[in-house]
């Protein structure tokens, strides 16, 4: 299997386990930001574990996991951004924000975790 095939699947893996907890959630009262962002922080790490064989050497486990972290930082705050306005500003529903939030962190996360890690990212 190729990296980004890799990737790829454990991201779907990731964000379906994601929308379902966020709902899950937002169904106990959790405030979204809240939610969001520990959901975030745990399936980073999860996701990190499940790539870290595959994508980094074990000569390069901490810069990996310092760039993933790092990296994913962004995400996160991109996706209370998006999250924000979506609900906040645009009234849209907190599932359709989510899933526009996510869309868009992926991509950013994507792409600069492939530059700064090199071609074994993806």
């Amino acid at each position: 299997m190729t990296a980004v095939f890799v990737y790829v699947v454990t991201s779907v893996v990731i964000f379906l386990v994601d929308v379902l907890l966020f709902w899950a959630a937002l169904a106990s009262g959790i405030h979204y930001l809240l939610a969001n962002a520990v959901i975030f922080v745990a399936l980073s790490l999860a996701q990190f574990a499940m790539l870290r064989q595959r994508l980094y050497p074990r000569t390069r486990w901490w810069r990996g996991f310092t760039v993933f972290i790092g990296v994913g930082s962004l995400g996160l705050l991109l996706q209370n951004v998006f999250l924000a306005v979506g609900i906040e500003v645009l009234r849209a529903p907190p599932l359709a924000a989510k899933l526009v939030a996510v869309v868009v962190a992926f991509l950013a996360v994507y792409l600069l975790r492939r530059r700064m890690l090199g071609a074994n990212h993806g």
